[in-house]
């Protein structure tokens, strides 16, 4: 396995498709103007990582499918009841 280092800066708010910065993107979904390209900020962010690695990633639009709904595995403490210990 050969590991390759990238910089995430900017990666959420560059569209994986176009590879064009969306300026001030609000909320967690990245919608490009420019392509109109939309998904989950954190996919489009890994998305994008893997565009700028030698010889991974897709590069032309069609090739990237990001799933429409993104579940967590854990609850936020921002969810009632959810920084409860069950000690």
């Amino acid at each position: 396995m050969t590991v390759h280092l990238v910089d995430e800066r900017g990666t959420s708010s560059t569209c994986p498709t176009c590879q064009r910065r969306v300026p001030k993107p609000r909320g967690r979904t990245l919608s490009c103007p420019h392509c109109a390209f939309s998904g989950h900020r954190d996919l489009v962010a890994a998305a994008t990582i893997a565009t700028r690695t030698p010889g991974g990633g897709p590069t032309t639009p069609t090739a990237v499918v990001l799933p429409e709904v993104v579940t967590h595995r854990r609850a936020g403490r921002h969810l009632p009841g959810a920084g409860r210990s069950r000690r």
